[in-house]
């Protein structure tokens, strides 16, 4: 069904008939499909992490482990100047990256985090919107904690419900915030924001 569908987008696109792998290839680069929504041109020595894609344009990108360098020349290449790691497990090469500061919040896969390192992630993303600085983040594969944080990133700055907020993240990024402690970690936020915020 999906290699239909390119095979129909692809068409539709370029007037030209036929499939090839290659042709669509070139044609996914050029939209920037192979890099998530609204990614710039990238160069040869630059490449995607896997699962790539800008949740917030300009603010906040979501994206699975960033396991080369040049997974990080890309993230570079994006604007982005934070990259926060969620996973204990898999950490990005980053000390040959100087321009992308490295925060680690470690979270065990499938698990929630808790209102602590919730807040550390908002803090810093109300730090890097006031210098109009994007943040990328991920955990092993960009789905579940990745998720999490980004669907509070939701309720917090667009003032989203948490459940439009999980829906949201999940259209976009489809497999995000994997478990029921995960959905609730998200409208725990809600709750702790509602309380404290004036």
């Amino acid at each position: 069904m999906k290699r239909r569908t390119q095979f129909t987008l692809y068409t539709a696109a370029t007037g030209q008939r036929g499939y090839t792998s290659r042709l669509f290839q070139e044609y996914r680069v050029k939209l920037g499909l192979n890099y998530g929504s609204m990614a710039r041109e990238v160069s040869s020595s630059e490449c995607a992490p896997w699962n790539f894609s800008w949740i917030v344009p300009n603010e906040l990108a979501g994206m699975a482990w960033p396991q080369t360098p040049a997974n990080l020349r890309f993230l570079e290449s994006q604007g982005i100047k934070h990259l926060v790691t969620l996973s204990p497990e898999k950490r990005p090469p980053i000390h040959a990256f100087p321009g992308l500061k490295w925060i680690e919040i470690p979270i065990e896969e499938f698990e929630p985090p808790n209102m602590s390192q919730m807040r550390k992630f908002i803090d810093l993303c109300q730090k890097s919107r006031t210098k109009n600085e994007s943040v990328g983040i991920h955990c092993r594969m960009g789905r579940g904690r990745t998720g999490v944080m980004a669907a509070c990133y939701l309720v917090h700055f667009l003032d989203q419900p948490p459940e439009r907020a999980i829906i949201n993240i999940r259209l976009m990024r489809p497999g995000s915030v994997e478990t029921y402690e995960q959905e609730k970690a998200v409208i725990a936020y809600h709750d702790y924001l509602r309380r404290t915020k004036p």
